[in-house]
């Protein structure tokens, strides 16, 4: 049997077909573009995403002749929609990344209740969330805010769209500031507070659930099998931990994006203040019996992608002509030895385990004999160090660590690979297949139907492993002294990048 994963993501959507070995049958890719109507917002057409959706399961349906018996949804978290009583969309989704709800942010700190809101969602305070971006929707746009019927999140839009059913699985439901991640059921006191109607939210299902079966006029349209079965998904960053292996305390999962986060399970909802201390969310895990606690930097790939664009057009110029990817070509280029250059890498501020959106980026301790290949190397090094300062604080909660596998974009050279390995002193685990949250999803919905008794089962046969590095222990005293010459670098800088931050804010004014 085959089984079809749909990844809805901020620039496109992936869907994948693969059989009961996790060999891929078919893909589609389709792009849909970022909407930006002012500076610092930033929306997604829910017509385009749509029309991606049906897009990519129409070519996967035709390459394999709608041979698969399950599909279930990866979506992005937190962007959210306003729908009209007939189903008609209001606006646009407002973006995970939009900017644009700082006033809502500071409501809640004002309210002086974080201790409180983590304890029962799980979520320390930030502006990303989708109860912040429903306040500003009934702030500015009280005309549309009041013919909403519905407010919906991407994962249960597609999944309305594919059944006419709305539903929401927990891990994504959790990532929105409006579930009581401990009873796993919408907040009631929550929803009082910000003026939300318990009836306009989608219903709460755990992954894995059959939804139904594909609605007639969608199969009709894209030349689906009218029994095929819709299972509830999950959020991406967590599907893409099931589609890598993860469903045992101690396995780590690092993506590597734009934004780069690590990700440990946890088989007990975590909220004490500590876990609050470095700004972790703890959200239900897909498979049930596991909560998730994710570190984020907000300047992972992106780092990268500034420091190639910026320094190195040399280096993008040979890769070009050999062929080759020019992030593996700039990171081959690197000087092979521990550099004592560091690179503290906010180039968009922090956010775990310290929150200070005005640290910014630096290089230092750089002499005369400093060559790019010293810099470079010591971006890798300090980009390390900072998964480290992560992987510490989860260790400190009881989170152990015996391996880390790496997806994204991150995972595709071996020199940066290795030197996470040697930074952290595990081994980092690549796998056969690049389409990890595509992959968990598929996963999901091959669980739902019956395909497999559990997960477990799931990832033995659907997981590969297509290489070890193992940390070079020679290595380690030199990369320990190195870390806590690190740790210096960002209480150093603090209070520098404040002063700074501000002087820009008020010339702005």
């Amino acid at each position: 049997m085959n089984y079809a994963g749909l990844d809805v993501g901020t620039t496109g959507v992936k869907a994948l077909v693969v059989n009961h070995r996790g060999d891929v049958v078919a893909s589609s890719y389709e792009k849909y573009p970022m909407l930006m109507p002012r500076k610092g917002w930033s929306e997604l057409d829910p017509e385009q995403i749509w029309d991606g959706c049906r897009k990519v399961l129409k070519d996967v349906t035709d390459q394999t002749r709608g041979d698969f018996e399950a599909l279930a949804v990866s979506s992005h978290a937190q962007s959210v929609a306003l729908l009209d009583k007939d189903g008609r969309t209001l606006c646009n989704f407002i973006s995970t990344v939009d900017g644009r709800t700082d006033r809502e942010l500071e409501f809640w700190r004002r309210t002086g209740r974080e201790w409180e809101m983590y304890q029962r969602t799980g979520l320390p305070f930030s502006h990303i969330y989708t109860a912040n971006k429903l306040m500003w929707l009934k702030a500015n746009r009280p005309e549309i805010f009041g013919q909403a019927a519905r407010f919906m999140c991407v994962q249960d839009y597609v999944n309305w769209r594919l059944t006419g059913r709305a539903v929401m699985d927990y891990s994504l439901a959790g990532r929105g500031m409006l579930l009581n991640g401990r009873e796993r059921r919408w907040d009631r006191e929550i929803l009082e507070l910000i003026g939300i109607d318990r009836a306009s939210l989608s219903e709460l299902l755990e992954a894995g659930t059959v939804i139904g079966r594909v609605s007639p006029s969608v199969a009709k349209e894209l030349h689906l099998r009218p029994e095929l079965l819709v299972v509830s998904g999950g959020h991406d960053q967590m599907c893409g931990c099931l589609g890598s292996g993860v469903i045992h305390a101690g396995q780590i999962m690092n993506s590597s994006g734009t934004v780069e986060v690590m990700e440990a399970l946890s088989p007990w909802f975590v909220t004490d203040e500590e876990i609050l201390k470095y700004h972790f969310p703890c959200t239900p895990y897909i498979t049930g019996d596991h909560y998730l606690i994710m570190s984020i930097n907000n300047s992972g790939g992106l780092m990268l992608w500034w420091y190639l664009n910026t320094f190195c057009s040399h280096e993008k110029a040979l890769a070009e002509v050999n062929q080759q990817d020019p992030y593996t070509w700039m990171i081959g280029e690197s000087a092979d030895e521990i550099s004592d250059v560091y690179v503290l890498p906010h180039l968009n501020g922090a956010e775990t385990p310290v929150q200070d959106p005005d640290s910014a980026c630096a290089i230092v301790h750089m002499g005369a004999d400093t060559s790019k290949a010293d810099i470079t190397r010591g971006l890798l090094d300090s980009m390390a160090y900072e998964l480290r300062l992560n992987l510490e604080a989860f260790k400190s909660l009881g989170c152990g660590a015996y391996e880390l596998r790496a997806i994204g974009g991150g995972a595709r050279t071996p020199k940066l690979l290795q030197i996470k390995a040697d930074v952290l002193q595990i081994p980092v685990i690549t796998l056969a297949s690049g389409e990890s949250a595509a992959l968990g999803a598929a996963m999901i919905g091959a669980v739902g139907i019956g395909a497999f008794p559990g997960y477990e089962a799931a990832i033995g046969s659907m997981v590969h492993i297509s290489h070890i590095y193992e940390p070079d222990r020679r290595k380690a005293s030199e990369y320990n002294e190195h870390f806590e010459e690190y740790k210096l670098l960002y209480p150093a800088l603090a209070g520098f990048n404040k002063r700074i931050s501000k002087r820009m804010k008020d010339t702005r004014r």
